[in-house]
């Protein structure tokens, strides 16, 4: 009982702090890593979180000619590295690595920009997991870990361009993951005899990820065995039934929460049921986030991050 409360209390503690970070307005000059991009055209917006590695924050009341403004401002600024425009999206590095993400909603006239700091790398000691063993070993050791378990890891490999990731995925294909893949220019999903399953991504500014499960684990997401598209006019089934089941667990936890509120953490049963919305939010989240290293269609990016801004103002609204 008592480490349950303990986990409450962090959480609620952690919604506060992020509720405290949302601003109507803000002064752009004291925005950690502001440094890194153009000053905004307003300061009219949210800053949803901010630290000396990212940057989360959506500007108000933006039209589509501001957004494209912006995006020539950044370029201008150095972000044309690996650059990927759409209407509707722009991801980009500058020559020091930092990455950014710029996606601009039409129904809700906001500007998302998502800013992050270059990757720390360290010599990695491959194999550094006893799945490795089923993979060539890339030309590179320079990485980081993302996270790794018993049954699964998933890890950014440094100093691969666009040619050494095509070397390596066919590597890894002769290496016997040749089953159900599909593959493009920026990623190769395949999985092996024994139903091991590998995802890899050029994620641009010559990293690679490569994540690797078992078959009790399965991946990130189903995917990952699902032919992927970049028509703008294609989303996968499984693509939107996963994003729909977060929202919809994300109004069922602030259902949860307003009653816990009202209760005034009085109600034990409340507390305890809140141990299970603890697991499960971790796991929604997770699982919402990896979608992100996914090559997504366009409609695909822009419901992704509609259900991202949506979810964002219902937690904020709700103090939450």
């Amino acid at each position: 009982m008592k480490r349950c409360f303990v986990m409450v209390m962090c959480l609620l503690l952690m919604a506060g702090f992020l509720a405290g970070c949302a601003k109507e307005t803000f002064v752009w000059n004291d925005i950690l890593l502001s440094e890194n991009l153009p000053t905004p055209f307003t300061d009219e917006g949210s800053v949803h979180s901010e630290s000396g590695d990212s940057l989360w924050m959506e500007l108000h009341g933006v039209d589509s000619s501001e957004f494209k403004q912006y995006v020539d401002q950044c370029k201008e600024y150095g972000y044309t590295v690996d650059a990927v425009q759409s209407g509707l999206s722009f991801d980009a590095y500058n020559q020091d690595g930092y990455k950014l993400k710029l996606y601009f909603s039409e129904s809700l006239k906001e500007l998302s920009i998502s800013l992050d700091s270059p990757m720390e790398t360290v010599a990695l000691d491959w194999p550094f997991h006893d799945l490795c063993q089923l993979l060539p070993e890339p030309a590179s050791k320079q990485g980081m870990i993302k996270w790794e378990y018993e049954n699964k890891f998933l890890v950014y490999i440094a100093n691969l361009n666009k040619d050494a990731f095509t070397a390596y995925a066919d590597a890894c294909a002769n290496a016997g993951f040749d089953v159900d893949y599909s593959k493009g220019d920026m990623y190769y999903r395949a999985q092996n005899e024994e139903g091991y399953r590998l995802s890899l991504s050029y994620e641009g500014f010559n990293t690679v990820s490569v994540e690797l499960s078992s078959p009790a684990t399965g991946t990130s997401s189903t995917a990952a065995t699902t032919t992927t598209t970049n028509n703008s006019t294609d989303m996968r089934s499984d693509f939107k039934k996963a994003m729909d089941e977060y929202e919809e667990f994300i109004d069922e936890y602030i259902n949860f929460m307003n009653r816990y509120t009202a209760s005034g953490g009085a109600d034990l049963s409340l507390i305890t049921a809140y141990a299970d919305y603890v697991t499960e939010y971790a796991e929604m989240v997770d699982a919402f986030e990896k979608w992100e290293n996914e090559d997504l269609s366009d409609i695909e990016v822009a419901y992704y991050l509609d259900v991202q801004t949506r979810v964002s103002k219902k937690l904020l609204e709700a103090a939450l």
